[in-house]
């Protein structure tokens, strides 16, 4: 079956939020920044007397491990400043108004293994109701 063949019976729809750019940038910037502080200050100490190779391989793992961190670290700072600013995106739905008309329909697959129906069940239940 090719997928590509055919017309769409929705035209393309945006799937990334408006200013995903920016985020993005803010991000992957304060990871950058954060982590050439560190490799600045972890130099300053391997520095002095040279660098041998096993002080190169160190570095290396500090740059990799550290912008990992650091990573984290500036999707947490985003995160609390978002709550903070009170800024987070919504939805875009009024909650007083009539539920917008719904163009696609959207499966929701469940992973299950050797799982007894009832709970299983009574789990997706839960779910939608809450």
């Amino acid at each position: 079956q090719n997928l590509r063949e055919g017309r769409l019976q929705v035209p393309h729809q945006r799937t990334a939020p408006v200013g995903i750019g920016v985020r993005r940038f803010y991000l992957i910037g304060g990871t950058f920044a954060t982590t050439a502080v560190a490799v600045w200050v972890m130099l300053s100490v391997l520095w002095p007397d040279g660098l041998s190779v096993l002080e190169g391989c160190l570095l290396g793992l500090f740059v990799l491990l550290f912008a990992w961190i650091a990573m984290s670290f500036a999707s947490a700072v985003a995160g609390f400043v978002t709550v903070v600013a009170r800024a987070g995106r919504k939805l875009g739905i009024d909650p007083e108004a009539p539920l917008p008309t719904l163009h696609t329909r959207t499966a929701l697959l469940m992973p299950t293994y050797n799982e007894d129906p009832r709970r299983l069940l009574a789990g997706l239940q839960a779910i939608y109701e809450s």
